[in-house]
């Protein structure tokens, strides 16, 4: 079955110890005035926070055809979605103690994540804005919006609840592949606030995927029974209600062409 980006469009995007986290006060933290997660800076070497959480590496791999690295500790092993996660872009130098930091972040609070955090996880993006300042832009992805304040720093939110943060300089390209792991790791493992939109019914979300379907294609009826089987349908549901818009729906069903399909991003 092909991917029929069905909640794609819905959401915006279709291409494709304890915690020692402290919420709030001064809540002015960015990357310009000396922000640390796990006791880094933006522009220190690797090696002290692999040396702390190796042990608790999630992944690692190249990106920007291996100009540049991710390295992410956390737990994804975990039955439970632990949505918790210490995230590092760094330059591409495979050894830990020769990478340098260019930008890092971190998503939920947890064991590997130790900060100032420049807004509380689950507290309001707006309320946020009267601290950090009028936004310089604002990005949707697949599963968060991404918004940049000066200072180099980057709230993450799902609709209006902040789920993670970015210190360091980060593109304003929403393709960008640097913002995609964030925004996957939050897709994948992330616990999502409930927030559902009133305006959007199970029905008209599946209105969505039955027509998506179509003009990829498939069969309508096998594309939900599918996702239905592998136990995505409850998760696909509630993401279209939490992300999509009355007129992102509008725009997905009027659609008679896939390239219609994709232009209601």
């Amino acid at each position: 079955m092909r991917n029929s980006c069905l909640v794609l469009l819905l959401l915006g995007a279709c291409n494709g110890s304890s915690s020692s986290t402290t919420p709030g006060a001064p809540m002015i933290a960015t990357a310009k005035s000396g922000a640390t997660l796990n006791g880094v800076h933006v522009g220190d070497k690797l090696q002290t926070v692999w040396d702390k959480f190796s042990g608790q590496l999630c992944d690692e791999d190249s990106i920007e055809a291996k100009a540049a690295r991710v390295v992410i500790f956390g737990d994804c092993k975990a039955k439970e979605k632990p949505g918790s996660f210490a995230i590092y872009i760094t330059t591409g130098a495979a050894p830990a103690n020769e990478q340098t930091i260019l930008a890092m972040g971190f998503l939920g609070t947890g064991p590997t994540i130790e900060t100032v955090a420049p807004a509380a996880i689950g507290s309001s993006l707006r309320a946020a804005n009267a601290t950090l300042g009028a936004p310089q832009y604002s990005m949707s992805l697949r599963a968060i919006i991404a918004t940049q304040f000066a200072g180099d720093v980057a709230l993450l939110s799902e609709g209006d609840t902040v789920v993670g943060a970015v210190y360091g300089p980060m593109p304003s390209d929403r393709g960008s592949e640097r913002w995609r792991v964030f925004d996957q790791m939050q897709r994948r493992y992330g616990q999502h606030p409930e927030v559902l939109n009133p305006l959007l019914s199970v029905e008209d979300c599946e209105k969505a995927l039955r027509h998506s379907a179509e003009l990829f294609g498939d069969d309508p009826t096998n594309v939900l029974n599918t996702v239905k089987a592998n136990g995505r349908y409850d998760g696909e549901i509630k993401e279209c209600q939490r992300s999509g818009t009355p007129a992102k729906l509008a725009c997905v069903l009027a659609a008679k062409t896939t390239k219609e399909l994709r232009a209601c991003e």
